[in-house]
């Protein structure tokens, strides 16, 4: 009885304040599976449908405005591409669940841009997540321990290492912009002891891209931004860094070793975990179906269809396959088309995030960004919910910055970006 009061009182308080159910939803991000009562639904999807009715109530009964920009204009567009083709998809139904879900997604970037109006919002958002990823990078490491790090880490057994990985990288980045000024004394100890926490998760969840990706995002922002000696402080960091793993890796538990070792073996890189064959499976699909594409989601079902077209690459990569890459999967299911619109989507976001004039802001944002392009080149994160919550990040910083929505002013008539305060002919 007490169970349903509570979950009364929070589905009330949501509906009063859908930022105090957006800032769950992230805090429970890391620990979804975890919250499944069935097995399409779960804790987080129920929190996100009151958070969304809250917000399209206060909307309506206070008269506000509903905050958009260029991005989200892409994404209704890749949107309704996707939908359109529902009309030459093997699998109907599945395209159909996969649109929905896309849509669903799309929700969670409009919420954002709309729901955090302010900095203090802002760090209330990211807080909370930073929590949820600390308590599951905590929970990784146990398991780890308990099972002698015979496991790749995370929350649970149902939970993928790889997406685990992903999650805390979110948190790492966010935390090294929540604690900001390394100078202050205050914010010193406790930011290092969070990036450490979460850098240990990071690496017993043995997922190789986020090894490359992480690293590369947090770099590439550096070296885009930041001043020369902080730059050759980056670089001597991570070289030591890596100089350090490498050296370590003939004394790490045999599961973390080998992923270790697979990325310093020219062979075993090459093949990158097997993502080789399946892309070569998936080039074949591409040809076949150059401008329409297969339908959203059904390139696991047609993959069958082309494994076989290919001599000995059954064995090599097995059936079902997803295709573990964005890029190849949008091209794959919505054809040329559908991949123009997927790019036209990021080149908007990254037309926003160059423009913001905060310094510390556009590196935060350049990280996510970056970040999230990395992983999308070796995995599929089209159905993720966290590259879609990290979008809106960057699309709240930008509104932030300026103070407006697509259609008012363009962000060069309001105030000079940081690259162009600073005469970068970087993007140009």
């Amino acid at each position: 009885m007490w169970q349903f009061i509570a979950s009364l009182i929070m589905a009330i308080v949501i509906l009063r304040w859908p930022l105090v159910g957006y800032s769950l939803m992230l805090f429970l991000l890391p620990f979804e599976e975890m919250t499944a009562f069935w097995p399409a639904v779960t804790g987080l999807k129920i929190i996100g449908g009151i958070t969304f009715y809250g917000w399209l109530l206060n909307t309506f009964l206070q008269r506000r405005r509903v905050q958009r920009d260029q991005a989200l204009v892409f994404m209704a567009a890749f949107l309704a591409w996707s939908l359109l083709s529902l009309a030459w998809s093997a699998d109907r139904g599945l395209a159909l669940a996969r649109a929905i879900t896309l849509g669903q997604l799309l929700l969670l970037y409009l919420l954002g841009i709309n729901l955090v109006q302010s900095r203090k919002e802002l760090q209330l958002l990211l807080g909370t997540f930073l929590l949820g990823a600390i308590i599951a990078a905590f929970i990784g490491i146990h398991r780890g321990v308990e099972t002698g790090f015979a496991i790749r880490s995370s929350v649970s057994p149902d939970q993928n290492p790889n997406l685990y990985a992903r999650l805390l990288a979110f948190g790492l980045i966010a935390a090294i912009y929540l604690f900001g000024d390394w100078r202050r004394i205050r914010l010193l100890l406790p930011g290092i002891f969070t990036v450490g926490i979460l850098s240990w998760g990071i690496f017993l969840s043995g997922s190789r891209t986020v090894w490359i990706s992480l690293p590369g995002a947090l770099m590439g922002s550096g070296f885009l931004v930041a001043n020369h000696r902080a730059k050759i402080a980056l670089a001597v960091a991570f070289f030591l860094l890596a100089v350090s793993v490498t050296t370590l890796a003939p004394h790490l538990p045999p599961v973390l070793q080998h992923r270790v070792t697979s990325l310093t073996d020219l062979d075993q890189l090459a093949n990158f975990g097997g993502r080789t064959g399946i892309w070569q499976v998936g080039w074949e699909m591409v040809k076949d179906h150059p401008f329409l594409g297969v339908g959203l989601g059904n390139f696991p079902r047609r993959f069958n269809e082309y494994v076989r077209l290919i001599p000995a690459m059954e064995k090599r990569v097995g059936f079902n396959r997803d295709p573990h890459s964005t890029f190849l999967q949008v091209q794959a299911e919505l054809g040329l088309i559908g991949f123009l619109l997927f790019l036209a989507l990021l080149s908007s976001v990254l037309k926003q995030v160059v423009g913001i004039n905060r310094k510390k802001d556009l590196l935060f944002s350049l990280a996510l960004l970056i970040f999230l392009i990395l992983t999308a080149l070796f995995s599929s994160e089209l159905f993720r919910k966290f590259f879609w919550i990290m979008l809106a990040v960057t699309g709240i910083l930008y509104q932030l910055n300026f103070g407006k929505s697509f259609g008012a002013k363009q962000p060069g008539e309001l105030k000079q970006g940081y690259y162009e305060r600073k005469g970068s002919r970087l993007f140009h």
